[in-house]
């Protein structure tokens, strides 16, 4: 479904908003108000297919990224911010659910995930990657944003493991996390990062400190792997910073 308002009475909302003083609204106040002129109904999001769960799930090894329940967000969707939402990222099938209100039916959509540029769930940011890595791997659909440097960006990529449980003569099923695949943009490409030693091959200058840090944190990284590589990341954006520092005086 596209919007169907008529372009010039967009911008004729627009206009006489501006002109009764919103033009201190920010950003994200500005798209809520402009949602609330061209309502949901009329919005790209309904661009969906209805969401019917397959599986049934017996404890908190579900298919989705946080719970079993829907979360706070927004969405750029087609290019548009939308901004207010209730999302459920199925981490098992790497699709977007979106609640619709009450006025709607409650009903669960399923997102057109090409027309996904990124959304946030709580306080975690995905991107849409449609890119290829250092190696030739085809990088594709949602990758968490999981650390930014004005030097590097850390992605993470979440995957699901199914396995079919029974109980009572219930089928039910569990979807643990796999292992995160770590993927760094630097200089304009997707660097898979699975050691030490592909960090060091990308920064040969700090080998001797990202295997001290290594060694330093092992517990942290059998213990939590994910904090440990969030951790690696901003010891190495300090080194990177220094050194940068000293250079530009």
């Amino acid at each position: 479904m596209n919007l169907s308002f008529p372009f010039f009475l967009i911008w004729s909302i627009i206009f006489i908003s501006f002109s009764f003083g919103q033009n201190n609204l920010q950003e994200s106040d500005y798209y809520l108000w402009f949602d609330t002129k061209i309502t949901l109904e009329n919005s790209g999001l309904l661009n969906g297919t209805v969401y019917t769960e397959q599986h049934i799930m017996g404890n908190e090894k579900t298919k989705f990224f946080l719970s079993r329940g829907f979360s706070p967000g927004l969405v750029i969707y087609e290019g548009q911010p939308y901004f207010d939402l209730e999302l459920q990222y199925d981490v098992y099938s790497d699709n977007l659910l979106v609640k619709l209100p009450p006025r709607l039916g409650s009903t669960a959509l399923k997102l057109i995930k090409r027309n996904v540029e990124s959304f946030i769930i709580t306080d975690y940011e995905f991107r849409n990657l449609s890119e290829y890595d250092s190696e030739g791997s085809a990088l594709r659909g949602f990758y968490e944003v999981s650390y930014t440097s004005v030097f590097f960006v850390l992605f993470t990529k979440y995957t699901k493991s199914d396995f079919e449980r029974k109980d009572k003569g219930t089928i039910y099923y569990e979807f643990p996390f796999r292992e995160n695949k770590y993927f760094l943009k630097y200089n304009d490409a997707y660097h898979p990062i699975k050691n030490k030693k592909d960090l060091a091959a990308l920064f040969p200058e700090y080998e001797q400190k990202i295997r001290a840090f290594y060694t330093n944190a092992k517990s942290m990284r059998r213990s939590d792997p994910h904090k440990f590589m969030l951790a690696l990341m901003n010891h190495l954006d300090n080194l990177i910073f220094s050194v940068d520092k000293e250079i530009k005086g």
